[in-house]
């Protein structure tokens, strides 16, 4: 059977509008997205696959998923 890599990726995409931070933690053949939303008015969202999360819940799982991946 093929191995099942446990990774995370971090991209960020500008827009004219907005930034968006994705990090992706795949862990045992499933994928996990996270995503900050920062837009130029101010307002910053925050999302666990697709749906909405507090700061400090994106924060400590995004903390858990990079500890459980040492570089």
């Amino acid at each position: 059977p093929p191995s099942i890599q446990n990774d995370s990726c971090d991209t960020a995409v500008t827009e004219s509008n907005r930034t968006i931070y994705r990090t992706v933690v795949k862990k045992d053949g499933a994928a996990t997205n996270y995503q900050k939303i920062v837009y130029n008015w101010g307002g910053v969202f925050f999302f666990l696959n697709d749906n909405n999360i507090t700061q400090t819940t994106f924060d400590q799982d995004i903390k858990q998923a990079k500890a459980a991946f040492p570089k």
